[in-house]
């Protein structure tokens, strides 16, 4: 992580921080040691993640984590966005939270080995379904 960070300064670039629900939970005081490190970022977006056995949904553990992830948000004051896989979601409206005039919340297309969000059809049903949130168009999946 060190690595990633030190190179973003010294590049000026923008860093993409994937953050798993149960491995953020488990090391939140982890996370919160290197919270000064990612504030020297100019920019942050955050990409959720999500096993199949425990997918971001209603549950305790859910929404412990998205309050949880709010409050380290806040304080780093650098979040751009959110993106997710919409095969790590099974409730979409506890990520609603996460969006602000600040940041963007998007789903991120698949490949087609995932579970969904991997065709058009089913991208475009959830972008109706749920208007606040925008796309991410990951060239690595298409």
């Amino acid at each position: 992580m060190d690595n990633a960070i030190n190179l973003t300064k010294k590049l000026k670039i923008h860093l993409q921080l994937t953050i798993g629900k149960d491995f953020f939970l488990d090391n939140l005081s982890n996370f919160n040691k290197i919270k000064s490190k990612l504030k020297k970022i100019k920019f942050i977006t955050v990409h959720l993640q999500a096993n199949y056995n425990s997918l971001i949904s209603n549950d305790q553990r859910s929404i412990l984590f998205i309050k949880k992830l709010i409050r380290f948000s806040k304080d780093l004051k650098n979040i751009v966005g959110y993106c997710v896989h919409p095969d790590n979601v099974k409730k979409y409206e506890i990520l609603k939270k996460l969006k602000n005039k600040k940041n963007y919340l998007a789903i991120e297309v698949t490949d087609l080995k995932s579970r969904s969000g991997n065709n058009f059809k089913q991208i475009q049903k959830l972008l109706n379904k749920y208007e606040y949130l925008d796309l991410v168009l990951d060239t690595s999946h298409i």
